[in-house]
């Protein structure tokens, strides 16, 4: 939104629209989760010993796999420097996903973690008659003040 004289003075999101995108993405990864939830694994009985020199070998078994997941949504706002007197604001919906893989005496679980971009924009104000950049190295300060008073009206 902007003033009388065209300056933003605030950003407004539509949280309805961002809501309804992060149930629908949360409905599809937990029905993708769902398609893998019972399967029937051949394991080489080497890869069960947990020794690496007989991973892959010896004659496989069978056994049921099961996968539970759950995931969680969460927005967060992003702001950084973008020249002067610009802001870049980002709004990234961070997901996390937790799939636990459960086989007779032996389980794991893995989350995995993804961030999208679901909205950006650049906040410009305005810019100022002059400006002064002090370095944040302490070596550089002595430097910058000079540039500064040399190039100060």
């Amino acid at each position: 939104e902007k003033d009388n004289e065209g300056r933003i003075t605030m950003v407004r999101s539509n949280m309805a629209a961002f809501n309804r995108l992060q149930s629908q993405i949360l409905d599809l990864i937990l029905g993708r989760i769902d398609q893998v939830s019972a399967r029937e694994l051949s394991i080489p009985v080497g890869s069960l010993t947990g020794s690496p020199l007989l991973a892959g070998r010896g004659p496989r078994i069978s056994v049921r796999m099961e996968s539970v997941g759950s995931s969680s949504a969460r927005f967060e706002n992003q702001f950084e420097s973008a020249g002067i007197n610009q802001t870049k604001h980002r709004i990234v919906l961070r997901i996390d996903v937790y799939v636990s893989i459960l086989l007779p005496g032996y389980s794991t679980v893995t989350q995995v973690t993804n961030e999208i971009t679901v909205a950006e924009t650049v906040i410009v104000g305005e810019v100022p008659g002059t400006y002064t950049y002090f370095a944040t190295d302490p070596d550089a300060y002595a430097g910058d003040a000079k540039d500064y008073i040399l190039n100060k009206d």
